[in-house]
């Protein structure tokens, strides 16, 4: 095992990859720090849990070497059976499973805070630009542009996501595609 290596109270973070990355994560690790909990639980405003928790490697050792064995689920009743000192922290406003597009442009959304309803050029009420992305005359269909991205006259986007600073040319069109 990876793991076994490392010393017992060294803290290991872990995010779900079909979690929000929104979360606060010094938030989570400060709280796991200040409180000297074995295992944090990231929350969001609601208390549902926010697919990412900070634990002492010391609790990987009550995961069974074979088998399936739930994170989130088992281990928080092994933690509490073994009495260690669990805890959770507020790091993100809402808890977004991504499992589709829709739910990736929500999250998105959520962690530029960004309003669904975008003035000026003409773009779909499911897009998002950040405010610091640079859009021409320009049609934003349900797509996604990120901070510090360039989107040119004429250009139409489509069901894409353009990422940070990059440049998309006058005239060009990005349909179903991620362009960097």
């Amino acid at each position: 095992d990876l793991t076994k290596s490392i010393q017992l109270d060294t803290p290991i973070l872990v995010i779900e990859a079909t979690s929000n990355p929104a979360v606060d994560v010094v938030k989570l690790v400060s709280t796991h720090t200040d409180l000297g909990a074995d295992i944090t639980f990231g929350m969001d405003t609601d208390g549902r849990y926010a697919g990412c928790l900070m634990m002492k490697r010391q609790i990987l050792d009550l995961v069974p070497a074979l088998g399936f064995f739930d994170l989130k689920e088992q281990l928080v009743s092994s933690a509490r059976e073994s009495g260690s000192k669990l805890a959770a922290a507020e790091v993100v406003r809402k808890s977004i499973r991504i499992h589709s597009l829709q739910d990736w442009r929500r999250s998105v959304r959520e962690w530029a805070r960004l309003d669904p309803v975008v003035t000026g050029q003409e773009r779909s009420d499911a897009s998002i630009v950040d405010p610091r992305a640079r859009v021409d005359e320009a049609t934003i269909i349900d797509a996604i542009v990120m901070e510090h991205a360039t989107v040119g006259d004429g250009a139409i986007i489509a069901r894409s996501a353009i990422g940070p600073h990059a440049v998309v040319p006058p005239g060009i069109r990005v349909i179903d595609s991620v362009y960097t």
